[in-house]
Formats: C-alpha cells, sequence, structure tokens
C-alpha cells in the first residue's frame, strides 16, 4: 500500500494547483505518459464529465526530467506508471448527477519509496493540499470547491455516495 491523499477540487483548484508546481520544473503525465506541456489550454471539465471510466481522469505527476517507461501505453489503453511516478488522479463527476463530485487523489506507490525525488516530489504536493485546502474527515477540500459546496453547487461524493461535510459522515 502506499501513502495517498484524498482531495475535492474544481477546475480553478485543479489550475492553481497547477500553476503551483509547473514553474519548479514539475509537470502532468496524461495516462499515455505524454507531458502535457500547458496545463491551461486542458479543459478539466472534459476529464470530470467522463464517460465513467474510472481512469479517465487519471495523469501523473513527475519533474520534466524524469525517465520513466511509457512503451505500454502503446499496447494498453489506459496503462498506469504509478510504480515509476506519482499518481494525480482529479475528481470525477457521477454519471448520473453532475452535482456529484467524486474524491480525487495523489498516491505515490509503495514502489517508489526508495527513489527520495519522488519522495520529495510527493511531500511538496501533499505540503500544498494540507496547507491550502480545508481538511474534513478523510479529505480535503479546494478553496473553489468549498465555495462552490456552501453555494449548493457542488455535492461531494465518494464512490457516488455523498457526504455530509457538517457531521462528517456518508449519506
Amino acid at each position: 500500500m502506499g501513502r495517498q491523499i484524498n482531495f475535492f477540487q474544481t477546475q480553478k483548484d485543479v489550475e492553481e494547483f497547477c500553476s503551483f508546481f509547473y514553474p519548479k520544473g514539475i509537470v502532468l503525465f496524461d495516462k499515455k505518459g505524454n507531458t502535457i506541456e500547458d496545463y491551461t489550454k486542458i479543459n478539466f471539465t472534459d476529464y470530470l464529465c467522463s464517460n465513467g471510466n474510472e481512469l479517465t481522469g487519471k495523469n501523473f505527476i513527475a519533474y520534466r526530467t524524469t525517465l520513466f517507461d511509457n512503451s505500454q501505453a502503446k499496447y494498453i489503453d489506459y496503462p498506469s506508471f504509478e510504480d515509476q511516478i506519482i499518481e494525480y488522479s482529479m475528481c470525477k463527476r457521477s454519471e448520473g448527477n453532475d452535482k456529484y463530485f467524486n474524491d480525487g487523489r495523489l498516491y505515490l506507490s509503495n514502489t517508489l519509496y526508495d527513489k527520495k525525488d519522488m519522495v520529495r516530489l510527493y511531500e511538496l504536493l501533499r505540503k500544498y493540499i494540507k496547507k491550502n485546502y480545508k481538511y474534513i474527515g478523510w479529505w480535503y477540500f479546494a478553496p473553489h470547491f468549498m465555495k462552490e459546496y456552501q453555494e449548493g453547487k457542488v455535492i461531494a461524493c465518494n464512490a457516488n455516495h455523498p457526504l455530509d461535510i457538517k457531521n462528517n459522515i456518508l449519506l
């Protein structure tokens, strides 16, 4: 089992998160292992409104210079690089209700524990989330997500089950 931090983000929160690490030479990689050079040109809402495939919103984070084997992407529709670099799964909307947002996560596989640069990177990203997001129960809530939640525009969910944030329980 690895280390993970679960969170809720809107597109604005994702863009703010990316604007924190991109200037540091840290980039997103898409599900095929290709570098996403300009995160501002990606419509993260497309990832959120996925076709229900659990892996559609999965990206990865590493230093621009990180070398990893993405050759499996030629043969597999949804390869996973989590044993080589950090997984970044964005929140996904439920197929049945556009207001329902399922949590996203940042995940460091235990196979990366001996790679000090990946552990440091994970800790840098985790500290950003812990510093800037509100912690309730098991989850961190990004500022724009919390605002939209308070306005009734979004509902935080885990596996499509709404969370009662005030009482820290699943409904």
